[in-house]
């Protein structure tokens, strides 16, 4: 338990961008060490105390051993309110060692404002440094007015003035410069943030999660759109098997090959489509997975860092669009797409092709004018004028095949305005 809970201590999960996590977790640790250290300090330190008779020093180390004890095991308590709970502690303790022993006391006061400017900020930082300037020449002059400095043959209130001047000229720079650098941190953390937000929401846009897998440890680290697209939550096993159980059942084999075949052996470049099945709701996602290799100075594989794009309906869209073509190349008319600019032909179905005797590609480098034999070209522009406004129509021509014959054909004809212009034609022998 106790191994458990010093991992969790010094190795936590905390979010890089909060800044206050991290403020939070730095006074989890200072007030566990001071718990330890304290009690070792106290001990001697009451068993010293009571065996000179001062009862009262005793007594404030035993108070604030429990009171940091208290205030280290209150994690329910917000940062705030540990932070002035230790900062008003160790000012008492200060007090109190500067009323019952003298300047020893300050060490005390120093933390003060020290802690305050580390997990309060700038304001109760320079009160923290007020406060002292105030404390030590008044407190110090009446608890310990005869305290002895070589060099200095002045009165008491003058020592304990030039010991509370330089004691704040040194407290301020420690204080001010913990305030100036953690203000900067702030600032930093807070660019990390809005950098990592904006990445996210392009990341959403775009459907694509990033991802960093070390070989060393077999762990990867995802981005929160990675996480949305396997449906998966921050406790899931980000490893190369948890990987493996989010793809579907039928590509696992071959991904699991591809991986150690492409990746760990031969050490190319990561990128495969594949299916997964979302961990939260079990529906299955097409995907793209792009990935590029880091080595180490040995050659050996460090880690791979990539993206992987939900391509669903991109597949989708794919597969239509397949089921499209088989249903216009099984057409018994022949379906040509042509350019109204050039007459050039932009696509052809599959009957086109036997019926002309051509190969697909040989009819997409020809023109309308080469298979019909009667198309007046200096008459080409005005047509499709024609055509554009009437929008369709019907007319009949004569197709000329590859080995020069010729047969009848009745022509559908349509203008289509997309995002460019097409004439569509449907040819049917007659």
């Amino acid at each position: 338990m106790l191994q458990s809970y010093l991992r969790t201590l010094f190795s936590p999960q905390v979010d890089l961008e909060d800044f206050g996590a991290w403020r939070d977790h730095i006074l989890s640790v200072v007030l566990f060490v001071t718990m330890v250290l304290g009690v070792l300090v106290a001990v001697p330190s009451v068993l010293l105390a009571l065996s000179d008779g001062l009862w009262p020093v005793a007594l404030f180390d035993v108070i604030a051993v429990v009171w940091v004890v208290t205030i280290g095991l209150k994690s329910s308590l917000s940062l705030r309110a540990r932070a002035w709970n230790l900062c008003v502690l160790l000012y008492l303790l200060g007090l109190a060692l500067l009323v019952t022993i003298g300047g020893v006391s300050q060490i005390y006061l120093l933390a003060f404002p020290v802690m305050a400017a580390l997990f309060l900020g700038l304001r109760p930082a320079l009160f923290a440094l007020v406060l002292n300037a105030v404390t030590l020449p008044a407190t110090g002059y009446l608890a310990n007015a005869d305290l002895q400095l070589m060099g200095y043959a002045v009165q008491p209130l003058v020592k304990w003035i030039v010991i509370s001047a330089n004691f704040t000229f040194v407290s301020s720079i420690v204080t001010i410069s913990i305030v100036v650098l953690l203000n900067g941190l702030e600032k930093v953390f807070a660019r990390i943030r809005a950098s990592e937000e904006n990445l996210n929401e392009a990341q959403q846009i775009a459907g694509v999660g990033s991802y960093i897998l070390d070989f060393s440890t077999g762990h990867w680290e995802s981005s929160h759109e990675l996480d949305r697209l396997f449906g998966i939550d921050a406790g899931y096993e980000r490893s190369v098997p948890g990987w493996e159980a989010l793809i579907h059942p039928d590509d696992r084999g071959t991904m699991d090959q591809y991986f150690k075949n492409q990746i760990l052996e031969l050490h190319k470049a990561f990128n495969k489509e594949y299916r997964i099945v979302r961990q939260g709701d079990q529906k299955q996602r097409w995907v793209h997975g792009l990935g590029r290799l880091e080595f180490d100075a040995q050659g050996g594989l460090q880690k791979m860092i990539g993206t992987i794009q939900d391509i669903t309906e991109h597949k989708k869209s794919e597969e239509a669009l397949k089921l499209f073509r088989a249903l216009i190349d099984q057409s018994h008319d022949a379906i040509e797409v042509v350019d109204p600019d050039t007459f050039r032909f932009l696509d052809v179905n599959q009957t086109e092709c036997l019926a002309l005797g051509y190969s697909r590609e040989e009819m997409l480098s020809k023109t309308v004018f080469d298979i019909d034999p009667i198309f007046d070209r200096s008459m080409s522009m005005e047509f499709v004028q024609n055509l554009r406004k009437a929008g369709s129509m019907v007319i009949e021509g004569r197709h000329r095949r590859k080995d020069g014959s010729e047969f009848p054909v009745e022509v559908s004809l349509a203008y289509i305005e997309l995002d460019r212009n097409y004439l569509l034609t449907i040819a049917r022998d007659i």
